[in-house]
């Protein structure tokens, strides 16, 4: 194809003011005036005598040569006789109405345009026989695709670059001034013989707001041809943009894509769109965005192919906003700066930089002094200067770069022994573990931070607070209180990890939270304190003496002083002293009710009734500690010395008597620590610093400078590097406090610990929803976020549970046939007996196979059925995942059908399973996946038979029962990694949850992906039947009492799924910002 072919222009005026710049072929362009029915009346302009010459006012200007002609114009040389110069004149040789309106147009906005690279405007006028015409500069040279056809090498061409950018200078300036010139091309960019660049003909330049002058295009049906709508638009083909090809409005953006086709031709040779016919280049335009420049020429730098294609871009959004943006981006490119339309690599960035500050400048700046006076003279040795240089800088950013890949590796290396550094602490330290590892949450390394933290809660993270000067602690619920010899008393808010001073007292402060959280009682000096946590009010009184020990009641307090046990109600601010005779006393204590009070005294136990304070009872022993209470608080058992080491049981009859005596045994000293009662409460006397305190049915034993928790649901080990001098616990309080030099420390063993879900003994479990489970005996429903559940109606023993998609209902399957029964709600029989499956679809249907392969969609509001599918082979499996009824059949069929769209359909797969509509299927060595758009891809391919496999339901992993067992992970690619043990059940992105059976059994996790492995749960007791909620964040295992694995443990073992989100988690995990020591 000729150059000519898509560079010629369309029902505008041609202007070229330059001799011998007329293209052969442009006086066959069709143009308004060629237009069938076109009202004009062509003048006999066509003849060799210049009109102009023929008739002008005062024969100031006389015509000497034609230069140009266009269909309704031309351009000749003239003489001005006033200035005694050689002027262009361009006239026009049409005089219909709609032309000489646009040549008025042409002259008006050529003269408001005052620019180097612009043609200036000396005068304007109409000839005596009417002609309208315009006076300007004439300029010599030669048009730039000229010059583009004689640079033949790729260096030669990069000289002609700041015509271009010279051009775009004003068209800039133009676009300033709000107009439009809509036919930027290099025939229409003339190099003067000084170099001097200037863009010629405006004749279809146009205002901003002016009216397009192809509106009529808009009564045009779509129907039309190009060749039709070629017609009527303005503008040449292969410079166009698609938004002018269509005849739409254009605006700034369209000068700017003609001026990146300038460039790309410039650079290539070649213009971005071509084709034999204007139409056929019009089409190309609209069905194709333009080739990436470097792919057409590979040797242009890439910056400057940026600028080129970002202007071509075919999305009017995507280019520049007007030309002066461009021009800024040729001048950063020239001047050797960073270009903003490029994505740099590192060491682009950096082979930019050194080019600037050594040598690019003054090459460009030589450059442009060459092209300016006339000429690339010497273009050649300029490029090779600059590569001598390019290359020396090279040599230096590779140096760079080597220096930079060493010191990461030195950072990489640096950061996997810390890695691995907190993976060895978490078994002596795990708050150290996660304090080390909190700066890699969002490095590569994130996912392997994740792990350890998630080992290290399991252990046991703490976080830590100031508190200097305290020396007791204690907690109810979500507050603790610390007290201290500075005489101040404090509150910690632990769920904001906020502490706030109650109060202060001259003499050092022993103070305790209540049972409630919502009151502080204690002493300083000879004062008890009061202290309303909802008002902060204080309604301290003055004690006899100094109190040595004290607790709390529900509606009071008890104190005694080195002789005396008082009581005090919260409603009075008079104690009563109670009458217990011979100190001094060893302990006082109070029943789990508060409906007793104990004191010993050395020599005797004496019961009181805190309603009657006035009746003391005597029970003869020395030592009355630790105690244990019947479920109904009916009788207590205590530890006694007096004489033989006994265990002796109370009965609280009126008056309470000694029902039994029991030699201690080593059962005994395991009942001390399993069961006691919360040690919160009480403050007891300094010599007998607590080193053991209770929880709700474990207990905790302080060893210098770690916690042993012992408790029925699993056992564990705190770990703190310092010493631990008291610590704080709660029946009602998940959380266990310690303080440690001048630090409070606190542990949530929620964290740590599964929960038992209270009064439940169950065999069977079902989850039905992300956070609900439903239990056979006792039938309930629970919420496992608050722990609230609803009693349901008696459920049949042997029932198999199934929760509904939504997980608002649950279906009960017995020999009788299924039930359907909604939180709240008795069971409701479905009516199908003869059936082969059955899954809950919604509260109001039921889908069920029968054996003969039929699935049938039973609709319990009318109990009719509607036939789904009519099969003749047995079904293997069902299952509803909204909106997704699949079902597979003995045949290696799978039959889906989407409840949303209707939409059903069949495939052959052996093995197959789902999880939430997709199919995933083994057969032989092939593992292949069907996907809810209907594709079907291969995933791995193992050399060993696949015999069966298990799905995660995250969709991350697949575990393949081979010999060994491997699983297939599919993070960033599919791989296959050995299994060690059998039997995982899946939780989470390539996470596998094993049952170990040893010495001690223990529920692990194991992350594929980073190997790392923790123990989530640790008891003396066996764990039985692990499963997990759909949401994948609980873990439900049964764990054995009285030798029946009755008992339902929950575990929280969600993890965080990106780095940002582990990052956010470790600061919530912990406060701890370095090692603590």
């Amino acid at each position: 194809m000729s150059k000519k072919a898509a560079g010629f222009p369309i029902g505008g005026t041609v202007a070229p003011l330059i001799i011998g710049a007329m293209p052969d072929d442009r006086d066959a362009v069709p143009t308004r005036a060629d237009r069938p029915g076109a009202e004009s009346k062509p003048r006999a302009a066509a003849t060799d005598e210049p009109v102009i010459g023929r008739a002008s006012t005062a024969q100031r200007y006389l015509a000497d040569r034609e230069i140009a002609r266009g269909g309704m114009g031309r351009v000749v040389e003239a003489i001005d006789t006033v200035l005694g110069r050689t002027v262009a004149l361009k006239e026009a040789l049409v005089n219909d109405e709609e032309t000489l309106q646009r040549f008025a147009r042409e002259t008006r906005i050529t003269a408001k345009l005052e620019h180097p690279s612009i043609v200036p405007v000396y005068d304007a006028g109409t000839a005596p026989d009417g002609t309208r015409f315009y006076v300007m500069r004439r300029v010599s040279g030669q048009p730039l695709d000229k010059l583009v056809d004689a640079a033949t090498t790729l260096n030669a061409r990069l000289a002609l670059v700041p015509h271009v950018l010279a051009a775009a200078q004003a068209i800039a300036h133009a676009h300033k001034r709000s107009i439009l010139h809509r036919d930027v091309k290099p025939p229409n960019i003339l190099v003067g013989e000084l170099g001097e660049t200037v863009v010629i003909d405006w004749g279809l330049a146009k205002e901003l707001g002016e009216p397009d002058d192809t509106d009529d295009l808009q009564s045009r049906t779509a129907s039309q041809s190009l060749m039709t709508r070629y017609g009527a638009v303005v503008g040449t083909p292969g410079f166009m943009p698609p938004e002018q090809v269509k005849g739409e409005p254009v605006d700034e953006r369209g000068d700017v894509f003609a001026l990146g086709a300038t460039l790309y031709y410039v650079l290539t040779g070649k213009p971005p769109f071509r084709g034999p016919t204007g139409d056929d280049i019009m089409r190309d335009t609209l069905e194709r965005p333009a080739r990436p420049l470097r792919e057409v020429a590979p040797g242009v730098p890439a910056e400057l192919a940026s600028i080129a294609d970002t202007a071509l871009a075919a999305t009017v959004d995507d280019r520049y906003r007007d030309a002066g943006e461009m021009v800024a981006e040729l001048q950063r490119f020239l001047a050797g700066q960073l270009v903003a339309s490029h994505d740099y690599t590192t060491l682009e960035r950096a082979a930019r930089f050194v080019r600037r500050h050594r040598v690019a400048v003054s090459v460009v700046a030589i450059a442009l002094v060459v092209i300016v006076v006339g000429g690339a003279l010497a273009i050649e040795r300029i490029l090779d200067a600059r590569d001598t240089a390019a290359a020396e800088a090279e040599r230096a950013i590779r140096e760079r770069a080597e220096a930079d890949i060493a010191r990461r590796e030195a950072t990489d290396r640096a950061d996997e022994l810390v890695v691995e550094k907190a993976r060895l602490q978490i078994a002596t330290n795990p708050t150290a573990a996660v304090a080390q590892i909190k700066r890699l949450a969002t490095s590569k390394y994130w996912r392997e931070v994740r792990d350890i933290a998630a080992s290290a809660r399991a252990a046991g993270v703490a976080w830590e607070l100031p508190a200097a000067g305290a020396d007791r602690i204690s907690v109810a619920g979500s507050t603790g209180v610390t007290a201290g010899k500075d005489g101040a008393i404090r509150r910690i808010d632990l769920v904001t990890r906020r502490s706030e001073e109650l109060a202060r007292y001259p003499a050092p402060a022993r103070a305790v939270i209540a049972e409630d959280g919502r009151r502080v009682r204690g002493y300083a000096g000879s004062t008890i304190v009061r202290i309303d946590l909802d008002t902060k009010a204080r309604r301290d009184i003055v004690a006899p003496e100094q109190p040595q020990s004290l607790i709390v009641l529900r509606d009071g307090v008890v104190w005694s002083d080195r002789t005396k046990v008082y009581l005090l109600s919260d409603a009075t601010t008079e104690p009563i002293r109670l009458d217990i005779p011979l100190p001094p006393h060893l302990g006082i204590w109070t029943s789990p009710d508060d409906a007793w009070l104990g004191v010993c005294t050395g020599t005797a136990i004496h019961l009181i009734k805190t309603a009657e304070p006035t009746r003391v009872h005597e029970i003869p022993d020395r030592y009355c500690a630790p105690r244990w209470w019947a479920p109904d608080l009916s009788t207590f058992k205590f530890y006694t010395s007096t004489g033989t080491r006994e265990i002796v049981e109370v009965a609280l009859t009126d008056p309470p008597k000694v029902i039994s005596r029991t030699p201690v045994t080593k059962e005994h000293k395991r009942l001390d620590l399993q069961y006691g009662r919360s040690d919160a409460s009480q403050i007891l006397p300094v010599p007998s610093a607590s080193n053991l305190s209770t929880f709700e049915g474990g207990r905790l034993d302080v060893r210098y400078a770690s916690i042993a928790v012992t408790s029925p649901v699993g056992d564990a080990m705190l770990q703190w590097p310092t010493q631990i001098t008291t610590v704080g616990a709660a029946a009602n309080s998940p959380y266990v406090l310690a303080l440690s030099r001048d630090k409070v420390v606190v542990w949530n063993l929620a964290e740590v610990l599964p929960r038992r879900l209270r009064d439940l003994r169950a065999s069977q479990a079902a989850f039905v929803a992300d956070d609900q489970l439903v239990t056979e005996s006792p039938p309930r429903w629970y919420d496992l976020r608050t722990g609230d559940y609803t009693e349901l109606p008696e459920i049949a023993p042997g029932s198999f549970l199934t929760g509904s998609p939504r997980g608002d209902a649950v279906m009960l399957v017995t020999f009788q046939g299924p039930s359907i029964a909604r939180r709240g709600s008795a069971p409701k029989p479905v009516g199908i007996f003869a059936y082969a499956a059955a899954e809950i679809a919604d509260l109001d249907h039921v889908i069920y196979a029968k054996a003969d392969g039929s699935l049938i969609s039973r609709d319990l509001r009318t109990n009719q059925d509607t036939i789904l599918l009519a099969r003749t082979t047995t079904p293997r499996w069902l299952t509803v995942d909204d909106p997704w009824i699949i079902a597979a059949y003995d045949d290696d069929t799978v039959w889906r059908h989407d409840r949303a769209t209707g939409r059903s359909e069949t495939q052959l797969h052996k093995q197959a399973r789902t999880i939430d509509g997709t199919v995933y299927s083994a057969e032989g060595t092939r593992f292949r996946t069907w996907r809810g758009d209907g594709s079907v891809e291969e995933l791995v391919a193992p050399a060993t038979i696949l015999s069966s496999f298990a799905i995660d339901a995250t969709h991350a992993m697949v575990y393949f029962e081979t010999e060994p067992p491997m699983l297939a992970v599919f993070d960033d690619k599919p791989r296959l990694i050995g299994v060690p043990v059998r039997d995982p059940v899946t939780t989470g992105p390539a996470l596998t949850i094993y049952h170990e059976r040893g010495a001690v059994p223990e529920l692990q996790i194991t992350d594929e992906v980073t190997g790392i492995r923790w123990v989530v749960g640790r008891s003396t007791r066996r764990f039985q039947h692990p499963a997990l909620s759909r949401n994948q964040r609980y873990l439900l295992a049964f764990t054995s009492e009285d030798n029946r694995f009755d008992v339902p443990l929950i575990w929280d073992v969600s993890l965080p799924a990106t780095a940002a989100a582990t990052a956010a988690w470790l600061d919530q995990l912990t406060n701890v910002v370095s090692a603590p020591r």
